[in-house]
């Protein structure tokens, strides 16, 4: 399903080459989070393919090695997709046991338990999608890559843009970026349970839903992951100088 050819060797000093999604995931720690996602799904195998793997493959293309730029801990080569798939497998672990909504009959939780082990799943897929908007990236050609907007289809060098976004754009990003990667399909089934669909948009949004579990969910999942909170863009310029060779103009 992928456009990109396998990796290369970069053929320019300071830019990287884009790595398709086997490449990306392929490493035996990342192999090693996919399997421990799998094993948390409630989906069935080909479900579990299109509604998840997929969308994260996708997003693994997008975000190729780029770190996560605020974030210490993972501000290094392949940072954001590290820390993305580790959020998935500490989010999905810390809700098992929870039933969702927490207010309904336990037959009605039974029957919608795949749809809110799929919320829970896209949550924290999508995360940290607004560390996208810290990047600054340049094709070979000249042209601008915008990673938020598509994946790099030729060679590419990045750095860190340190200038500080609105805290609320990182909402609205993550929103409107989740619900123009989700397959449709994927959106169609979500449509057969409203309350999932509306916990999902609101807390993508920054809103805190009526299903408070997830909200408290998330936050318990931030505070196990994270040793520290988001750093102020300005603090990234503490780097390895070998992260980013070359300064796009």
């Amino acid at each position: 399903r992928s456009n990109f050819q396998p990796s290369l060797p970069a053929k320019r000093e300071g830019y990287f080459t884009p790595q398709n999604h086997q490449s990306l995931l392929g490493t035996s720690t990342r192999q090693a989070q996919l399997k421990k996602i799998w094993q948390s799904s409630l989906l069935s195998k080909s479900a579990y393919g299109d509604f998840c793997l997929e969308p994260l493959q996708k997003l693994a293309e997008r975000y190729q090695n780029l770190p996560a730029a605020r974030i210490a801990d993972w501000n290094n080569v392949g940072g954001l997709l590290d820390l993305t798939l580790q959020q998935i497998v500490t989010t999905l672990q810390l809700s098992k046991g929870m039933v969702f909504p927490a207010n309904a009959a336990p037959e009605d939780q039974a029957a919608q338990s795949s749809y809110w082990n799929c919320v829970v799943f896209w949550l924290a897929l999508y995360w940290h999608v607004p560390e996208l908007l810290y990047i600054e990236a340049e094709l070979e050609e000249g042209n601008v890559w915008q990673p938020i907007s598509n994946a790099p289809g030729m060679q590419f060098r990045f750095k860190v843009d340190r200038q500080t976004e609105a805290p609320a754009k990182d909402s609205v990003i993550r929103l409107a970026f989740s619900v123009s990667m989700l397959p449709k399909s994927a959106l169609n089934w979500l449509e057969k349970q409203p309350n999932a669909r509306d916990c999902l948009f609101l807390e993508l949004a920054g809103i805190n839903s009526a299903e408070k579990q997830i909200h408290l969910l998330m936050n318990k999942a931030k505070r196990k992951l994270l040793s520290c909170e988001l750093n102020d863009v300005k603090n990234s310029a503490i780097m390895n100088a070998n992260l980013y060779p070359k300064v796009v103009s």
